[in-house]
């Protein structure tokens, strides 16, 4: 399984990108942060009522990834591990 960010998610809706060979649709997961930021995209479209009628479909078929503590456990690690090297990431990265 594999968790698309916002961007590549945008990407795949718009047919901007091809999964690598061998992978399908239903290897894809999205984590809860990143349908909220699609789902509140669609709705800055003039007619949101068709956009958001396309999102929901590539959504719904896609595992949705919750977040736990467990989760935050590891985003902290990571995080203070990317900065001790030099290469921060900004505050709330989805």
């Amino acid at each position: 399984m594999v968790a698309l960010d916002t961007t590549v998610a945008i990407k795949l809706l718009r047919n901007e990108f091809v999964p690598p060979v061998g992978m399908r649709i239903d290897n894809f997961a999205l984590l809860v942060i990143v349908i909220g930021e699609l789902l509140f995209g669609a709705r800055n479209f003039s007619r949101p009522e068709a956009i958001l009628t396309y999102y929901r479909r590539f959504i719904y078929n896609l595992e949705p990834l919750l977040l736990n503590s467990m989760a935050a456990e590891y985003y902290a690690e990571i995080r203070m591990a990317l900065k001790q090297k030099g290469r921060p990431i900004p505050e709330n990265d989805g």
